[in-house]
């Protein structure tokens, strides 16, 4: 009777987002985690469960930290990762006893294991890795790097330990 009747309001789709997802941080069954591998130098992993209080905290603090450390998100140079134990498809399930924990994978390879309590010591390792000149970063993004990476370990400006940490 209306034809081809279109809404000037188009419905919308609703997004399937975990609960320990955001903008920063994606969930890791939704994701290629070898292909994720191979195009960051640093990937991050939380493993996380949903009735874990101490996860909430990790939660809050990881995405401060992520937050800091868009441009190198957004340009494939670190990446973060939620893994939720309590899900079938997880991949870390059976490296966990302590939840949070953060696996840290440099160059494809698994160099760090933290527990949500030593975040400080996750701090300073990404500090560390960020601060690793790398030849394979796009000429552009290493010109644009702040000071603070372009040599050495990063300077007092780049507080991610002191504001996160801490808290």
């Amino acid at each position: 009777m209306y034809g081809n009747y279109t809404s000037a309001y188009p419905e919308k789709k609703p997004v399937a987002v975990t609960s320990q997802e955001s903008i920063y941080i994606k969930d890791i069954q939704s994701q290629n985690f070898g292909e994720l591998l191979q195009v960051n130098k640093i990937v991050v992993v939380k493993a996380w469960a949903s009735w874990c209080e101490p996860c909430k905290v990790a939660k809050e603090k990881t995405e401060q930290l992520a937050s800091q450390l868009t441009d190198y998100i957004n340009n494939n140079y670190i990446c973060f990762l939620n893994d939720n134990i309590d899900h079938e498809k997880s991949i870390h399930r059976k490296k966990v006893d302590v939840v949070p924990t953060f696996f840290v994978y440099f160059k494809g390879e698994l160099k760090n294991v933290f527990t949500g309590v030593e975040f400080d010591n996750l701090v300073e390792v990404i500090r560390t890795y960020l601060s690793e000149p790398d030849q394979q970063v796009m000429p552009q993004f290493q010109q644009n790097m702040p000071q603070q990476f372009q040599q050495g370990m990063p300077t007092q400006k780049f507080s991610i330990n002191s504001d996160l940490s801490r808290q």
